[in-house]
């Protein structure tokens, strides 16, 4: 008897399936769970780089259920959930097994979180060795390899050498849209969550498959033709976005001598509408939120007080002030707009300070494009 699993794989509607499933346990933030379906199957290709999903945005804007209603869709065995910090992720590999992915709510970053989680994603396929002292003794714990992080907050206020190993995404789901949503779910209009239990059984199957049949290897034919990403760890998770399409449409995909499966051009489209829906992938992108302070602050002639800033985007002073300045860190290091945007100054001579913009200052959107010749 065929593997009904199997012959959806086969027919090209693995991720798909996995998506149709999440948007119907979460309301809004499609480009959330399209980025977070892609790293899914990181970790079983055995020449990616990983991808790791920073979900940001203020309260009720769902960044938090959005990865919850995904994790529904993963089988324990490839999931850790629970109250963990990067540095503990030493102390759990027995928990914590190659290939997992680990979730991290409300995440608190401090200079010993970073400095871990710096480790342990520039060296995806490599457990991670780290020297401790337990007792007077010393001794040598490890983070097991190949693992894919989930967190969320509020914002990404770290240096930019965390942002860049991250794909930051926002949400930017309608609080109002998502109570009628649950109101939906209420009278029945929508379905619960206890009443998916056959499409979320089904969802975990498919990642089931999709892990157990590889490890794959994934070249992408065209990747000279690829334009637009300028900086290399970007550069590195759109190439793994387009892996990550290979392997679940590898049923269909061709393969080289070498066992290579051979991305074609589809599974570039479709890293690029993850790219254009997260708007785009970079360290230095800019949120919602400081865009519109960086607007606000052009809206008022290139020069502008943390009261007119906030007075023009409806936020108090001391909010503009931490978005522009960033909340300090346990070393008093401050990772605010100031330090990520190049075009800024704040001008102290007299009183209130007021922030300048640079009138050439650019903040737009990314683009990414597949060049023709």
């Amino acid at each position: 008897m065929a593997d009904p699993v199997l012959e959806l794989c086969k027919d090209g509607v693995a991720e798909e399936l996995l998506f149709e499933t999440w948007c119907l346990l979460h309301q809004g933030n499609r480009h959330i769970g399209k980025a977070l379906f892609a790293s899914i199957p990181q970790a079983s290709i055995t020449n990616s780089r990983g991808i790791h999903i920073s979900a940001m945005g203020t309260t009720g804007r769902g960044k938090t259920d959005s990865i919850e209603k995904a994790l529904l869709l993963i089988p324990n065995k490839y999931k850790f959930v629970g109250d963990l910090t990067p540095q503990s992720v030493y102390y759990n590999s027995d928990n914590i097994s190659p290939g997992t992915i680990v979730y991290i709510d409300d995440i608190q970053w401090n200079p010993s979180n970073a400095s871990t989680m710096k480790k342990i994603t520039s060296n995806f396929q490599q457990s991670v060795a780290k020297a401790t002292n337990f007792s007077g003794e010393g001794k040598t714990i490890a983070a097991s390899e190949r693992l894919t992080f989930w967190c969320s907050q509020v914002d990404m206020q770290v240096d930019e050498q965390l942002r860049d190993r991250f794909m930051m995404v926002e949400a930017t789901a309608d609080p109002i849209k998502t109570v009628e949503f649950m109101q939906d779910q209420d009278v029945g209009v929508q379905p619960a969550e206890c009443e998916l239990s056959d499409q979320i059984q089904l969802a975990q199957d498919i990642v089931t498959l999709i892990r157990e049949s590889g490890p794959y290897k994934v070249r992408i034919p065209y990747a000279r033709r690829i334009k637009g990403i300028r900086q290399n760890r970007a550069y590195k998770m759109f190439s793994d976005t387009i892996k990550a399409s290979a392997v679940f449409n590898c049923w269909q995909r061709e393969r080289d001598k070498d066992g290579y499966i051979l991305a074609d051009e589809s599974d570039f489209y479709y890293a690029k509408g993850i790219y254009d829906g997260i708007g785009g992938i970079s360290g230095d992108k800019f949120s919602q939120r400081e865009k519109m302070v960086l607007q606000a602050i052009r809206d008022n002639g290139g020069l502008a007080t943390y009261s007119e800033i906030g007075d023009n985007i409806g936020e108090g002073k001391q909010t503009i002030w931490n978005i522009i300045n960033g909340r300090s860190d346990n070393s008093q290091q401050r990772y605010g707009l100031a330090e990520k945007c190049g075009g800024m100054m704040k001008v102290e001579s007299g009183r209130p300070v007021r922030i300048y913009l640079d009138p050439t200052f650019k903040f737009g959107e990314f683009s990414v494009w597949l060049d023709s010749s």
